[in-house]
């Protein structure tokens, strides 16, 4: 069965639906949704997954929950059912970071939620994902400078945005700036393609690892 995609504009309001996924590309001026999801735990560990080493982009790459928004989903419904496909968890506390065209002509939502599960291993697709499993963003960073591990162009990007998001909800000097969640993000975040109130969650950010990423010459995805 064709898998149908409906394209928006860039306001990201839908023009047109029910297009052969294969087909999104031929509409100018109008884009493909796509979502990005950040995953924390309750210790503020990450789960991330490598992609399956017969992928043909990107093989054997750390990389964030990432999926095509399908005709009649909105981003919200995207975003847990790519996760429930990809890594086998079921989120609470999603929350849209920003949302916007990408340089690929993709309209990406980033996203950032929460999990305590553990992966259900047997609702993995193994043509997907080759592991799945919780990392601390030190030890990501860490893995990546050894050459350990390699990861999928502008997860740190994804990742750096979600911990300012994090730390800024979490001090209490913290205002938030109207409309800033909707605008263009720097250029060190522009490349990786809002919603409800949640609690504060139980994160920690260390300030190493947050000015590590901050420091980094990131590429883009």
């Amino acid at each position: 069965m064709t898998e149908t995609v409906d394209l928006v504009n860039g306001e990201g309001h839908v023009v047109k639906r029910a297009v052969p996924r294969q087909d999104a590309g031929r509409y100018e001026g109008l884009y493909l949704s796509i979502v990005i999801v950040v995953i924390f735990n309750g210790i503020g560990q990450i789960l991330v997954h490598r992609r399956s080493l017969s992928k043909d982009v990107n093989p054997g790459d750390i990389d964030h929950v990432c999926g095509a928004v399908v005709s009649g989903e909105t981003p919200h419904q995207a975003a847990h059912r790519e996760t429930r496909e990809e890594l086998g968890v079921s989120l609470h506390n999603l929350h849209v970071l920003h949302r916007g065209i990408n340089p690929y002509d993709r309209y990406r939502y980033l996203f950032t939620g929460e999990t305590d599960e553990s992966p259900r291993r047997d609702e993995i697709d193994p043509a997907e994902v080759d592991w799945v499993g919780y990392e601390h963003p030190a030890a990501l960073i860490a893995k990546r400078e050894s050459g350990e591990l390699t990861f999928i162009d502008g997860f740190f990007d994804d990742l750096d945005v979600a911990l300012r998001f994090f730390a800024e909800r979490r001090a209490p000097q913290a205002v938030p700036v109207p409309g800033a969640l909707d605008s263009r993000p720097p250029s060190s975040v522009r490349t990786r393609d809002r919603a409800a109130q949640w609690g504060a969650p139980d994160v920690t950010v260390p300030s190493i690892v947050h000015d590590r990423l901050h420091n980094d010459v990131f590429t883009g995805r």
